[in-house]
């Protein structure tokens, strides 16, 4: 009997480790994303490269260059995986154009009007949050994406048009096991591995702010998400850094507007209904 009672305790033991790895109990999950901290981040990477830190300048290059081209890589594939879906603008391959980086800093807001183009980098990425649920324990599962790509066009101090599209294939948390299981349920990524927003109504911009200061900019548009479309708002946070636009924002969206199921695991007691869109672009000219 005590034998039976120490094995049935350990194999409890081990369950519960193998639930609380899978499902990142024991992990630190990103903070929410925020201007503040993504502009102390680019102020960190900045402060780097001036440093003369040659080491972190070749590491920033070589992510770069190696996202670029697994982006070039799955475009092909992402395409044909969605070609007959309900929706087939939403696709990895869409062409953007090239920033120039003409290294002008804006200082009033007509000196805005142009091109912006998303730049590749740490501080660029798209993600979600979910809450879930073990054995009563509340937590919130978070997953990210740097692959991002997209422009917006100021003219006249007005953003007249916007399309961002992020690679939901490369999504990241702090479990294989979940990421694995976005490729086949929820998600659903191997089968729609392309999530977009357009912009479908202008957006006046005010007054310039000061440098890392945020102006708040609310923004209608569409998502495709899981292959639907869906019209949304959201208020996004946005400035200036040198010669650089970084916009931030959030935003909850329903699972079931966007025929989404809610995922499940077997060590997974319950999972919400909803979710947080993150997203934090940097953009150059």
């Amino acid at each position: 009997m005590r034998r039976t009672l120490l094995l049935g305790g350990g194999a409890v033991l081990i369950l519960l480790g193998i639930a609380a790895w899978q499902l990142g109990l024991f992990s630190s999950d990103p903070a929410e994303v925020s201007l503040a901290e993504t502009v102390a981040a680019i102020a960190r990477e900045e402060a780097e490269l001036q440093d003369g830190d040659t080491a972190a300048r070749g590491t920033a290059e070589t992510t770069a260059t190696t996202a670029a081209a697994a982006t070039a890589e799955t475009d092909t594939q992402a395409s044909t995986d969605t070609e007959n879906e309900a929706d087939t603008r939403c696709v990895l391959d869409t062409t953007f154009p090239a920033a120039t980086g003409d290294g002008v800093v804006p200082t009033t807001t007509d000196a805005l009007d142009g091109t912006w183009v998303v730049e590749t980098g740490d501080q660029t990425f798209i993600g979600y949050r979910i809450d879930e649920i073990l054995s009563g324990v509340d937590f919130t599962a978070v997953g990210r994406s740097s692959g991002v790509a997209g422009a917006i066009t100021i003219e006249d101090a007005t953003l007249t048009d916007a399309s961002i599209v992020a690679n939901l294939s490369w999504l990241t948390s702090d479990s294989r096991i979940r990421d694995d299981q976005m490729k086949t349920q929820a998600l659903q990524t191997a089968r729609f591995p392309a999530a977009c927003f357009d912009l479908t109504e202008p957006i006046p911009l005010p007054a310039l702010p000061a440098e890392g200061q945020a102006v708040t900019l609310p923004a209608t548009g569409e998502f495709v998400i899981h292959g639907v479309v869906q019209p949304h708002e959201l208020l996004l946070d946005a400035t200036i850094i040198g010669d650089r636009l970084v916009i931030v924002g959030s935003t909850t969206v329903t699972l079931a507007d966007f025929d989404i199921d809610t995922p499940s695991a077997p060590a997974v007691a319950g999972v919400s209904d909803t979710a947080t869109i993150e997203l934090s672009l940097v953009l150059q000219r």
